[in-house]
């Protein structure tokens, strides 16, 4: 659970220069740790158990007589799972907040899920201009478990731009299934409609 940290406009990067160890202690607060695992399980979902294991094992086995960077594991994990996780990973640890999607149906023919993501900030919900201003700058590259009302399985796809979509296979769409990414999601009233009537038909 983020909380109000995650959206704090004044919480800069996430990744710091370590010049000595004591300066460890001043970097780790509750937003590093909070953040920082949240980040670190959507990972670990996107890549899957297996993957992201061997690609952990790989980085301790290669660097265990040496000093190690976050790109080191980056590349380990890279090499294991097939994906970019560097490019992945910078959006996350490399700008502050975090992004909050959208979802309604869209398409010619009304037969997707257009997806958008901005960034969510206490600036961009009611602070002054100029940080408001900045808050809309910022896109994450997003491993996002999706869940369609015909499948009632989970699949995964990556939202790395401003707007992305997808075919709607029946009455709705739950983004963030299983909440394994920190974010936020707006759904639309449809859906939201859509789901008071699962619910009620459970």
């Amino acid at each position: 659970r983020l909380g109000p940290l995650g959206a704090e406009p004044r919480l800069r990067l996430r990744r710091f220069p370590v010049n000595h160890p004591g300066e460890v202690q001043e970097i780790f607060d509750a937003l590093s740790y909070n953040k920082g695992s949240a980040i670190v399980n959507m990972l670990y979902h996107s890549l899957g158990h297996d993957a992201f294991r061997k690609g952990l094992s790989k980085w301790l086995d290669k660097y265990k007589n040496s000093n190690s960077t976050t790109q080191d594991l980056w590349a380990c994990l890279a090499e294991s799972s097939g994906k970019p996780v560097a490019e992945i990973m910078a959006t996350w640890t490399r700008q502050e907040g975090f992004p909050v999607l959208s979802v309604a149906r869209g398409g010619d023919r009304w037969d997707e899920w257009v997806i958008g993501q901005k960034r969510f900030t206490l600036a961009s919900s009611g602070g002054s201009e100029p940080e408001a201003k900045k808050a809309r700058g910022g896109l994450w590259t997003v491993p996002l478990p999706v869940l369609h009302f015909s499948q009632r399985a989970v699949e995964h796809m990556t939202l790395d731009g401003a707007e992305g979509k997808l075919p709607a296979k029946g009455d709705w769409v739950l983004l963030n299934a299983g909440v394994r990414a920190p974010l936020r999601v707006h759904h639309s009233t449809e859906l939201l409609r859509a789901f008071a009537k699962e619910a009620a038909n459970a």
